[in-house]
């Protein structure tokens, strides 16, 4: 490696024909049309069984990182839970056993998890797999609490998904019990404020609810706030988690479930809380979990470390576990020669108020690293095609990419600068 190697994920983007509604398009990004454009440029498939995921099922960040990472095709969660539910394998667990007298004797059982068909951080198929095996062993009440999506789904599309379960709420005797957005269930940002919020409507009676959720949906939607904002909402079949229930986070995609499940263990750390408490899959050491991710072997920078190159990997703060634990193979540590830097990303309600996020600040960082000969081979993450696309605010979405060019531009000249004084000079040291 004579020179640095720059490896930039532009977080969800993509390629498409189609013109509508394509922010990518639309955007005056010249920088970028002109790489698009390039003989250079491949296309990669970034769905599907290309990256390990069920036919037709949309690629995400998390398996996106992890198989450029890997650079191999890497089964997914979703793939892997999806196979165990069809070969009976999911419901011959020993969790579902009579011999585990925790699940089996809970006085209730509460199931906590997204609710939509995105595919990315959980399945509501495997919602009814769950109640089905639950229903073997227990005739306790069982509430579902339903997380909403309007993310990787459309921003107000929680009645189709509410009126798929109602069937499977019916045949096994479950009862909906609450809702509220992902904005607030699933934080990883460390808002504390949104996870305390999300806790104690699920530990404590409230004082306002609604007869049921067609009524809170009409409510919330009438004061302009769509499915991913929805406050922590209680409804009149809500029973509050209490001591010795069963609590079943049913996510298969950690990162989002993380700070609601710690804030539990707090919880249950004090003398007057026994929670059951269950995952999908390994998100904490004292959380039993019914599947396990594999540690991926043989990763680049595995292979970069080994030969002792030097390694800077960045990335703000929503994508700082892709480039780190996504990227590894699922390996929290970083590794020798490896320097991890974060930086902080924007506080805001939406990505759509500050499209350019924190990719000037990223970009800074890197030109400066890369001046100071820091490492061998970089790795960033920019976030701004994903998260302000995720807002489905087309305009700011435009903008995210125009920001994003004229940052690849400063990067890219950084870069060119750098390479051609390390060609004619060498390296300083």
């Amino acid at each position: 490696m004579a020179a640095p190697f720059v490896l930039v994920i532009l977080d969800g983007f993509g390629y498409s024909q189609e013109q509508n509604g394509n922010a990518i398009a639309q955007a005056q990004a010249p920088f970028l049309k002109k790489m698009m454009n390039g003989p250079d440029c491949v296309l990669l498939k970034a769905s599907g069984p290309a990256v390990g995921l069920p036919e037709g099922q949309m690629g995400n960040s998390q398996v996106g990182h992890l198989t450029i990472g890997a650079g191999r095709r890497i089964p997914g969660m979703l793939l892997i839970i999806n196979q165990a539910i069809q070969d009976g394998s999911f419901f011959n667990h020993h969790y579902f056993q009579p011999t585990n007298t925790q699940l089996a004797n809970a006085p209730a059982i509460h199931l906590i998890g997204l609710l939509s068909d995105g595919g990315i951080h959980s399945s509501i198929y495997h919602l009814e797999a769950w109640l089905k095996a639950l229903r073997r062993i227990t005739d306790a009440p069982i509430l579902v609490h339903a997380i909403l999506d309007g993310r990787d789904v459309a921003p107000r599309s929680a009645a189709q998904f509410l009126m798929m379960i109602n069937p499977w709420l019916q045949n096994y005797q479950a009862q909906l019990g609450s809702i509220q957005g992902r904005y607030y269930a699933m934080d990883r940002d460390r808002h504390w404020d949104r996870t305390e919020q999300a806790f104690d409507m699920l530990t404590e009676k409230a004082s306002v609810h609604f007869p049921d959720w067609a009524a809170a949906l009409e409510y919330y939607y009438a004061a302009t706030i769509s499915d991913e904002f929805l406050p922590p909402t209680q409804l009149d079949a809500m029973r509050c988690i209490k001591v010795d229930d069963a609590v079943i986070f049913f996510n298969f995609r950690p990162e989002r479930m993380r700070q609601l499940i710690e804030r539990f263990i707090k919880e249950k750390s004090q003398e007057h809380a026994s929670y059951g408490l269950y995952s999908m899959i390994d998100v904490a050491d004292t959380v039993p979990h019914l599947f396990t991710r594999e540690k991926i072997s043989g990763t680049l920078k595995e292979k970069l470390a080994a030969a002792s190159k030097r390694i800077f990997t960045i990335a703000e703060t929503e994508k700082y576990a892709h480039v780190t634990y996504f990227f590894d193979g699922h390996r929290t540590e970083s590794y020798p020669g490896e320097l991890r830097v974060m930086i902080p990303s924007k506080i805001c309600r939406s990505y759509a108020d500050n499209p350019c996020m924190a990719a000037p600040e990223i970009t800074q960082t890197l030109i400066k690293a890369l001046e100071q000969d820091m490492a061998d081979f970089y790795l960033a993450n920019y976030a701004n095609a994903d998260m302000v696309g995720h807002t489905g605010n087309l305009k700011a979405t435009i903008q995210a990419l125009e920001c994003l060019d004229g940052q690849l531009a400063q990067l890219a000249a950084a870069v060119e600068k750098k390479t051609w004084h390390l060609t004619h000079h060498g390296r300083s040291w």
